[in-house]
């Protein structure tokens, strides 16, 4: 958060993330949140257990949506829409700023996750 704080929700319950234009929504079965956007100063992913999530170690991979932008330094990430066209790729960032209001699938690796963008 803006403040320095942290909130931290675990991907095992499998949160959905979507943003309006003041505030972000988490929510999964074991968690509702909202949080003004104006706050949030960015969402890192963080591969590894539940104890890992608050200490991330050189071999664990950040990923970081800031509802513009999704960022994973050091690799090639694609954004594709439901249609499975590829809509947007770079390496270590990727804009998403353009794109429609939809659900996008980004890719990384072999890795996949769902976004927002409202």
């Amino acid at each position: 958060m803006s403040d320095g704080t942290e909130a931290t929700s675990s991907m095992a319950d499998r949160p959905t993330v979507t943003f309006t234009a003041d505030n972000m929504h988490i929510a999964s079965a074991l968690l509702r949140a909202d949080y003004r956007r104006s706050e949030v100063s960015g969402i890192d992913f963080v591969e590894g257990s539940a104890t890992a999530m608050k200490s991330v170690t050189a071999e664990n991979t950040n990923y970081r949506y800031d509802g513009c932008t999704f960022a994973c330094e050091g690799h090639e990430i694609e954004v594709y829409n439901l249609g499975g066209a590829v809509v947007a790729r770079g390496a270590d960032c990727v804009s998403v700023q353009a794109l429609v209001p939809a659900v996008y699938i980004v890719k990384i690796d072999n890795r996949t996750f769902k976004i927002t963008k409202q």
